[in-house]
């Protein structure tokens, strides 16, 4: 392939980002509610991170405009979105024991022991790790470490215990995804893309195809059910994770003038009910 400086520079110029988004979850947890079985599943996760980027350069969408010949319309915004969750796995509730309110993991209180690495070993996930399915080691797509202060040491994302109220049903895995779009820019005005163009933050594509992409890398699933958990499961799945959330019609509201009696505006109203069986 070509090697030369100038190809190397379009390179870094093309795929130059700025950061827009960057979020850092410790041992999340989310318990999702059987009506059907009246059971729960809580899903865990040791981390998870989202990040959000831009690219520095807008993309020439016209193929037919040369550099020199650009217009505002012409542009379009590539973002890429990722998304990582480290260690999760999943229990269900028991039916041998009464339980009152919602079971919940605690984690292991691991800060006075010095073997525990710190926040950066936790959140690294390009180390290999042994697939229980499979008894051999995968090795995992490595991930930018994050650093808190010392006084936010707390937050680091510990291991769980185990639970006496809850049982393991998912062994652990990790996944990754990377999503990427190409959207007009419609927050920038055409004077702020002409300054842009003018300022030389636009490459051409040329060669490839200007499409939106979405990657996922995810481990084995590896489930322990008995008959309880398994219809359980499937109700959150089917009833819970794979129902879209009530959007009720939207309802159109004439409002009189008291002079005239002629409507003034309509005012729209729309109610979506976000309700789910999620706590």
């Amino acid at each position: 392939g070509d090697k030369s400086p100038h190809r190397s520079a379009m390179d870094t110029k093309r795929n130059s980002t700025l950061p827009t988004l960057d979020i850092q979850f410790s041992n999340p947890q989310v318990q999702l509610h059987s009506n059907s079985t009246g059971g729960s599943i809580v899903l865990a996760a040791e981390s998870a991170h989202i990040e959000g980027r831009k690219f520095s350069h807008f993309i020439i969408s016209n193929s037919r405009s040369s550099a020199d010949k650009v217009t505002p319309s012409d542009l379009l915004r590539k973002t890429e979105q990722t998304y990582s969750i480290s260690n999760m796995e999943a229990y269900s509730t028991s039916v041998d024991v009464d339980i009152v309110g919602l079971p919940w993991l605690q984690t292991q209180d691991d800060s006075a022991d010095p073997s525990v690495s710190g926040l950066e070993e936790h959140f690294v996930i390009g180390s290999c790790e042994t697939n229980t399915v499979t008894g051999r080691e995968d090795h995992l797509p490595p991930k930018k470490s994050a650093i808190f202060p010392n006084h936010l040491k707390h937050h680091e994302p510990l291991p769980f215990l185990q639970s006496g109220l809850l049982s393991k049903i998912l062994e652990k895995f990790t996944c990754q995804s990377q999503q990427l779009f190409h959207r007009e820019p419609v927050h920038y005005s055409k004077d702020d893309l002409s300054r842009f163009i003018q300022l030389g933050l636009i490459v051409e594509d040329r060669g490839t195809d200007i499409v939106d992409g979405i990657n996922l890398s995810i481990d084995t699933l590896s489930f322990n059910l008995n008959s309880y958990q398994y219809r359980t499961t499937l109700d959150v799945i089917r009833n819970v994770l794979l129902v879209p959330p009530q959007q009720h019609v939207r309802n159109q509201r004439i409002e009189l003038n008291e002079e005239d009696d002629e409507p003034r505006t309509p005012v729209f109203t729309q109610h979506v009910d976000m309700s789910s069986s999620t706590a």
